[in-house]
């Protein structure tokens, strides 16, 4: 089985830039002791988390894919605040760097268009119905007691061109190593996709 999902990935120069302010702005404020960083090159926009499949269902995923990108265009999202957000399962907390209002609709739109393709292939999975927020999650709290809200520092708005999605694989979490692998890549502006 292999557990994937979709999403916008982000490039070198925006993820240098969300670097520096974890260096210089967020690790200042923020006891790291009691939190986790995720990796740099972790760091993505879920558009759909699909879950466990076998491999005719990766098969069918990259075919709605491919059958759906058309109805996303190149655009730009803008990551604009940071936001706590408290875990319901355990009660330990994420920080997030949130997108914007028109990219949440855009993105929003191009999820519920790829479930609908994904259940007519015949994809099991649970749709996602809720209002679709993207982030991108930068800490977690390693334990409950450590999930403390904090005063955020300010985060200056960045812009993330998009031009690709990505089938993602959840991997083994080994220490200081990606969690995640592009499994193909989408092109959204006519070029060939890349497995």
């Amino acid at each position: 089985m292999h557990r994937i999902f979709v999403s916008v990935n982000l490039n070198v120069g925006v993820k240098d830039r969300l670097s520096k302010f974890l260096e210089t702005e967020l690790r200042p404020a923020v006891s790291l002791g009691d939190w986790r960083m995720e990796l740099r090159d972790d760091w993505h926009v879920t558009i759909l988390f699909i879950g466990d499949v076998d491999d005719h269902e990766i098969y069918l995923a990259t075919q709605a894919i491919a059958e759906t990108k058309h109805l996303l265009e190149p655009f730009s999202l803008w990551l604009e605040d940071l936001e706590f957000m408290k875990s319901y399962e355990d009660g330990a907390g994420m920080l997030w760097v949130k997108t914007d209002f028109e990219a949440n609709k855009i993105l929003g739109g191009y999820k519920e268009a790829l479930q609908n393709r994904l259940l007519d292939l015949g994809v099991r999975f649970k749709p996602e119905r809720r209002k679709f927020n993207g982030h991108i999650t930068m800490l977690r709290a390693k334990r409950p007691s450590g999930a403390k809200t904090f005063e955020l520092p300010r985060f200056d708005s960045l812009e993330v061109e998009v031009n690709e999605v990505h089938l993602m694989e959840s991997g083994k979490k080994l220490p200081h190593q990606p969690k995640y692998e592009s499994l193909q890549t989408f092109s959204l502006n006519g070029e060939d996709d890349v497995a």
